[in-house]
């Protein structure tokens, strides 16, 4: 997928046509980052979840400094998520955020826009070939935005968390909305039960320019040999969490494993969290 050269000129079929009118009946969902728990010692250091700062590029899709979430699913690969390591602070650690009083987005898109510009979803989004553009997608940067497009193309936050699309919502879509259909496609690779399934065809993007402070932390999953470190930062750590009275979760992390290799247990941990927090049904 290629940009607009004048996002002026961007057709959001999606959200201008076919969410305007939708009201949302699921509850607001939390905000999930994933990122390495090496950087994630640096934000306790902070305080914020913070675009990043240690590298001189920005976005190299957007081209600015952003930070991302998705809406409930933990749906970011980390960039050597595939590469066996026994270095525990190249793993994944999840930061669950509270959707009350988060700031309003600086932007809103239904897929991972990094692997939709890196070809992940395959022939959907060839920009050659159906003349859509990555601005085609984005949606009003606001989380009412999100709640619409869970109603509209999932139904449930339940089939939204699965990745389940509403069945047979493909014919209920006029075959002029051809960006439309484009977002369908991509998200319908992520279902159950498909070849190539990656959640990140399907799990709503949510970037910010601000730092996003700890203070909305509900919740956070890390690897579970850090519950007996010993060292002052991993102690710093977990005593403000625990003063806060952040929930934490623990996968069995293990060396000489990949961090992808943790990722369905990742994703079970952060859906007993939504459940728990009521976001979800059991």
């Amino acid at each position: 997928m290629k940009r607009r050269p004048n996002r002026a000129l961007a057709k959001r079929q999606l959200n201008n046509e076919l969410l305007d009118k939708v009201i949302p009946t699921c509850k607001p969902l939390a905000m999930v980052h994933v990122t390495s728990l090496g950087v994630a010692l640096e934000v306790f250091g902070t305080g914020t979840i913070s675009p990043p700062q240690l590298s001189t590029q920005d976005c190299r899709v957007f081209g600015q400094k952003l930070v991302y979430f998705f809406v409930a699913r933990p749906a970011y690969r980390l960039g050597h998520g595939g590469e066996k390591s026994d270095q525990v602070a190249r793993f994944p650690m999840v930061f669950i955020m509270r959707p009350d009083a988060l700031p309003k987005p600086f932007q809103v898109y239904p897929f991972d826009t990094g692997a939709a510009m890196s070809s992940i979803y395959g022939e959907a989004t060839n920009t050659a070939r159906n003349q859509v553009y990555l601005e085609d997608h984005e949606l009003e940067p606001d989380l009412e935005a999100t709640r619409r497009l869970i109603e509209w193309a999932f139904g449930t936050a339940e089939d939204y968390f699965e990745g389940r699309l509403r069945p047979n919502l493909d014919t209920t879509i006029d075959a002029s909305f051809t960006r439309a259909k484009v977002y369908l496609d991509v998200a319908r690779s992520a279902a159950p039960g498909e070849n190539r399934p990656d959640a990140r065809a399907s799990s709503i993007e949510v970037a910010y320019k601000d730092n996003i402070s700890l203070d909305h932390l509900a919740a956070v999953i890390l690897p579970l040999n850090l519950l007996h470190g010993r060292s002052r930062e991993v102690t710093d750590m977990l005593a403000w969490l625990s003063n806060r009275l952040v929930k934490l979760k623990f996968y069995d992390w293990k060396p000489n494993l990949a961090p992808d290799d943790f990722l369905d247990e990742i994703n079970k941990l952060t859906r007993q969290h939504l459940v728990e927090e009521g976001q979800l049904q059991p």
